[in-house]
């Protein structure tokens, strides 16, 4: 039984390492798909930007600043943009997406645009991906964090967003996204500045500047 119980640990260990091994190799096709690493995987100057971020989807944020996306964003519709980082699991209803003023919907548009494209280059190098990959990317904060960083109370916002209205979000919850953008944002400011982007980076500096006020500085929210 214990010859048995070796031979079969050893089976699994060897099975494991095949998999790492696999996902590995997937994850160097990605990068030098993306152009990260080059053909002899010397990493590029989007690579060293996209290694800035571990608390955020990498390779997605990486991709919309190459891109320009963020370029012409306001400040405030900034806030609203890292909100859709948050790695939220809750969906919108049909009703709640409908409400969604319509520019929330088309730059939350252009970002599944750019999740789909990492989604499919991910499938053609057989990387495979979280089945729920697409859904972390909600925004069913931005309105929230948009009217916050525009200057709007909390009492407002509760008011607008809170428990019992149409998108039903606690103050609490609300709080603590509010500082979890605020973390997610420092690596930007290392990135751009890494790009060499000084529009960017007051843009960035900014936004955290203006949603890290009131309650979510408070070092107890019963202070």
């Amino acid at each position: 039984m214990k010859q048995k119980k070796k031979k079969i640990k050893s089976t699994i260990m060897a099975k494991d390492n095949i998999i790492l091994y696999d996902t590995l190799k997937g994850m160097q096709r990605v990068l030098k798909r993306l152009s990260y690493t080059t053909k002899d995987k010397v990493v590029t100057l989007k690579g060293r930007i996209a290694a800035q971020f571990q608390s955020m989807d990498e390779l997605v944020v990486t991709e919309l600043l190459f891109s320009g996306f963020f370029t012409p964003l306001s400040t405030d519709m900034i806030a609203a943009v890292l909100s859709c980082f948050l790695g939220s699991d809750r969906e919108l209803n049909d009703y709640q997406i409908e409400a969604m003023p319509e520019i929330f919907k088309e730059i939350h548009r252009q970002i599944m645009e750019t999740v789909i494209k990492v989604l499919n280059i991910s499938k053609e190098c057989n990387l495979v991906l979280d089945e729920n990959y697409c859904k972390k990317f909600s925004m069913v904060l931005m309105p929230v964090f948009y009217d916050w960083s525009s200057g709007n109370s909390f009492a407002e916002i509760l008011k607008k967003y809170g428990d019992k209205t149409l998108f039903n979000q606690f103050g609490g919850d609300i709080i603590r996204s509010i500082r979890m953008v605020i973390e997610i944002s420092k690596p930007l400011i290392t990135a751009v500045k890494l790009m060499g982007d000084e529009e960017l980076e007051g843009k960035f500096t900014d936004c955290i500047w203006k949603i890290k006020r009131g309650m979510v500085s408070a070092a107890s929210l019963y202070l």
